[in-house]
């Protein structure tokens, strides 16, 4: 995701950038920075931000109070693998992700929860 994608990600979804960062947990100077192309996010703010324009469940679960869990319901389909609100990551890779935002996200909790179809 390049700084016009932050952009217009921002521009979309969000009113201005520092609703943006509050949402997502990014200081507003960084998201300031990202779209002026001065500097690039880390990894793992770039798939929170990949994942907040392409899950509707994502954009649903950071706009509302909850306790802090970011729960991820993955389903075993037996034809392409692990499914996660409709796109399909090895479980491995879901699992790797959620490691890399709890290092990058310390006072939230992220698990995954496996239910099979």
């Amino acid at each position: 995701m390049n700084s016009k994608e932050i952009k217009e990600l921002r521009k979309t979804y969000f009113s201005n950038q520092q609703k943006f960062a509050d949402v997502c947990g990014f200081g507003q100077a960084s998201v300031q920075r990202w779209e002026a192309g001065t500097k690039k996010p880390l990894k793992s703010h770039l798939v929170l931000m990949e994942l907040y324009r392409d899950i509707p469940a994502v954009r649903e679960y950071l706009t509302k109070e909850t306790d802090g869990t970011l729960l991820w319901n993955l389903y075993k389909d037996t034809d392409k693998g692990w499914q996660v609100d409709g796109s399909y990551p090895s479980k491995k890779e879901a699992e790797y992700y959620l490691e890399e935002w709890q290092e990058e996200f310390p006072n939230c909790k992220f698990k995954i929860e496996e239910d099979v179809k």
